[in-house]
């Protein structure tokens, strides 16, 4: 979640295999636009997963231009080239990493932490 005068905020869910949420977290910063902000949340993800050893990962994001730019590291939006290329390297240390758009009406746990984030 973004808004005008940089103010961003992220929010995730971690699902189990049968959709049942198991971990939920937000948090605001400061970036200089949705794409920056939405690249710097999948960052954030990977890397509270990476710390707790969890070695299957996929994320699912409503910013379709975050997931292109991820899937297409040969051409990322200048404002996202330095954490598009965090996220490739972070991917590695899983055994599996998956990144897919999901439609914003799929995805509204996490959009709902991130606006209330952000409002704090």
């Amino acid at each position: 979640s973004w808004r005008l005068g940089g103010c961003a905020a992220m929010g995730w869910v971690m699902l189990s295999a049968d959709d049942g949420v198991l971990i939920r977290e937000r948090k605001s910063f400061f970036t200089q636009n949705p794409l920056q902000a939405e690249t710097l949340a999948i960052k954030e993800v990977l890397l509270w997963a990476k710390s707790r050893d969890i070695l299957h990962i996929w994320i699912q994001s409503d910013c379709l231009q975050a997931i292109n730019s991820i899937a297409d590291v040969g051409n990322p939006n200048q404002y996202i080239k330095q954490p598009v290329s965090e996220i490739i390297s972070l991917s590695s240390f899983f055994h599996c990493c998956k990144f897919s758009y999901i439609h914003r009406n799929c995805n509204f746990r996490a959009h709902s932490l991130a606006a209330s984030a952000r409002d704090l």
